[in-house]
């Protein structure tokens, strides 16, 4: 499936999905990072990526965010709180 975005075309087929996956994978990374200035840059970044580019993305392709970059964010923060929520 190809899109037409601002003249480029993107399909999570080619080589931009070898660019977008490994960008917003490290970033996904960095939001686990113990320094509280990189953890909120990189969901900042992270999702202001999402939201200016993700148009562009195809719905596998969203799916394999979903799964490998934005439920593991989410499983973190839960494993981080249920410790505190049961005392």
């Amino acid at each position: 499936m190809l899109l037409l975005l601002q003249g480029l075309q993107f399909s999570d087929k080619d080589e931009h999905m070898y660019f977008w996956f490994p960008l917003l994978a490290g970033l996904s990374e960095l939001t686990f990072d113990p320094r509280p200035d990189i953890r909120y840059s990189s969901l900042e970044v992270l999702f202001d990526t999402l939201k200016f580019h993700g148009s562009a993305f195809t719905l596998p392709f969203w799916t394999r965010i979903f799964d490998s970059v934005l439920l593991p964010i989410f499983d973190h923060v839960r494993a981080e709180v249920r410790p505190f929520s049961r005392k």
